[in-house]
């Protein structure tokens, strides 16, 4: 994995909804929250994006740095269940297909924008 240059800026940590929950709007609200604080300091923010969370982190302006592909298969004889989200489509740009039988983390950045005074 390449390496990533040490910069000011704010991290988002793991944040997860309950399958109950999700798709109604409160993952997208902290989110917002993490943005807007970014914002107001005028800095950076940068994530670690699941399979599940990559479209969400792209609609608020997150790129692509670096990915992580886990050998699920290999490691754990796991396989794919129908229907599961292991990253397929995921930062293919930067980083090609996903390996067979693999899961994609993505390493994302949101460019610093103006503080907001």
């Amino acid at each position: 994995m390449p390496r990533l240059p040490l910069t000011p800026g704010r991290d988002l940590h793991i944040i997860g909804c309950a399958p109950a929950r999700q798709r109604s709007g409160a993952g997208s609200a902290l989110v917002q929250w993490g943005v807007n604080l970014a914002d107001s300091l005028g800095l950076p923010s940068r994530l670690e994006a699941s399979p599940a969370g990559y479209g969400l982190y792209r609609k608020f302006g997150y790129e692509d740095v670096a990915v992580m592909d886990v050998k699920v298969s290999e490691i754990w004889g796991r396989t794919k269940p129908p229907g599961s989200n292991w990253g397929e489509n995921n930062a293919v740009d930067l980083a090609g297909p996903v390996p067979p039988g693999a899961q994609r983390t993505v390493i994302m950045r949101r460019p610093q924008k103006r503080a907001i005074v």
